[in-house]
């Protein structure tokens, strides 16, 4: 690539600078120096010339022309472009749905479990006054909420001495 006030250095920066309408006579001159340095230059420049002249013929190529001709489409607007208090009301609102969530599954979601091993019964009083008998080898979970009481029993045996509302 070339950088403003430094010489070409490649086929495409020299082709860059001679199609330009700046180019002056000690431009091609240098070029032809440039040229005349290393065979590989001039494959390089030949292969561009090349390629150029192949792309001129597209020019009244109808499917060219419907393209240089259709108005250009809007850039998509995309979430970093907002406007920072559209921004930060995001953000926000992300937060707040994230700590919301977390706080419905910990209520939820939160199980108090008891177990029993091998040859183990054991009796199970819950905070709303309700008593598990807990049989061998048994897994029992409980969630107390307002006005709710889930019990799950994985595996096992249980007697339930449930207390009224």
């Amino acid at each position: 690539m070339m950088i403003m006030g430094e010489p070409p250095q490649t086929a495409a920066d020299w082709t860059a600078k001679l199609r330009s309408d700046r180019a002056t006579e000690q431009d091609r001159a240098d070029y032809e120096e440039w040229l005349a340095e290393d065979p590989g230059n001039r494959v390089e420049a030949e292969g561009l010339d090349d390629l150029w002249q192949s792309l001129e013929g597209l020019e009244g190529d109808p499917m060219v022309q419907a393209v240089l001709a259709a108005p250009p489409r809007e850039p998509r607007r995309r979430w970093f472009n907002l406007p920072a208090p559209a921004l930060m009301g995001t953000v926000a609102f992300s937060l707040a749905l994230v700590a919301a969530s977390w706080m419905l599954w910990s209520q939820l979601g939160a199980f108090d479990v008891h177990r029993t091993g091998s040859g183990e019964q054991r009796l199970v009083e819950l905070a709303d006054g309700s008593t598990l008998h807990l049989n061998v080898s048994t897994e029992l979970e409980v969630a107390l909420r307002k006005g709710l009481r889930t019990v799950r029993l994985v595996q096992g045996q249980a007697f339930f001495d449930v207390a009224s509302d």
